[in-house]
């Protein structure tokens, strides 16, 4: 796999200087699990739980998802997304900055689905519990996360076709609530196309103090998007939620 992607993505998948390395089971311990809400409060300055989880369920979500979505896009055979297969990448103010695996799942669809809404099922009625959180917001979530990990690594390694076939197929097969991805070609205003997850979830960072609406946020209008998304997607530029870094948030 790693060997099919360029050199600035291996970071996610290896643990860097700062991360320890945590078994993914960590987070059906509710300590554990509360520990690591409380701890976004150190990056950003509120102590809306409601807020902080949402913040920690839309960086873990991404990284839950990455081992599995990337080999199977460039591998063909998928990396199990079980928890007990997972390793987390962690700093110590509560960062997931990469996951890996360390086992394979197989090549058949309906298993990787199968396998995908399991792990995210779980982790979803932890945090809910956790924080009186509904589970839908948290499946939008993970439906966004889903598209943009398969759209950043079909986007580094030309694949970008088979990156947004694979997100719909997985996603039917996931099934309700898991929403179906959703794409938008923006022409940008030096007159090319780019792709950009058209969200469906909303991390609820602009709750937090000085913080606003993320560029791809449903909350804003139509127009206001696609204006800044044709902005953002100028050369040298990247919009919010796009890179490597975006979800260690």
């Amino acid at each position: 796999m790693l060997t099919g992607l360029p050199a600035l993505l291996h970071q996610l998948f290896i643990p860097s200087a700062g991360a320890t390395t945590v078994p993914a089971t960590m987070i059906a311990d509710p300590g554990w699990l509360r520990e690591q809400v409380l701890l976004r409060g150190r990056s950003w300055p509120t102590t809306d739980r409601h807020v902080l989880a949402t913040l920690w369920w839309f960086s873990a979500s991404h990284h839950l998802v990455t081992p599995t979505v990337t080999t199977l896009l460039l591998t063909g055979t998928a990396a199990s997304p079980a928890l007990p297969d997972l390793v987390l990448h962690h700093c110590s103010d509560g960062t997931i900055t990469g996951a890996h695996s360390t086992a394979v799942l197989g090549t058949d669809l309906d298993t990787v689905a199968a396998g995908l809404r399991a792990a995210s099922e779980l982790v979803i009625d932890i945090v809910s519990e956790l924080t009186s959180h509904g589970v839908r917001p948290l499946w939008a979530l993970a439906a966004d996360s889903l598209a943009d990990r398969l759209l950043l690594v079909g986007e580094a390694t030309g694949r970008r076709a088979e990156a947004r076939a694979l997100a719909a197929r997985l996603s039917a097969g996931i099934g309700a609530p898991m929403l179906l991805p959703r794409f938008i070609d923006v022409m940008t205003v030096h007159g090319r196309s780019r792709c950009f997850v058209q969200r469906v979830s909303c991390c609820l960072l602009y709750r937090v103090p000085g913080q606003q609406l993320c560029t791809t946020c449903p909350r804003r209008s139509r127009a206001d998007r696609l204006r800044l998304l044709a902005t953002a997607a100028g050369p040298d530029q990247e919009p919010d939620g796009w890179g490597p870094d975006a979800f260690s948030i």
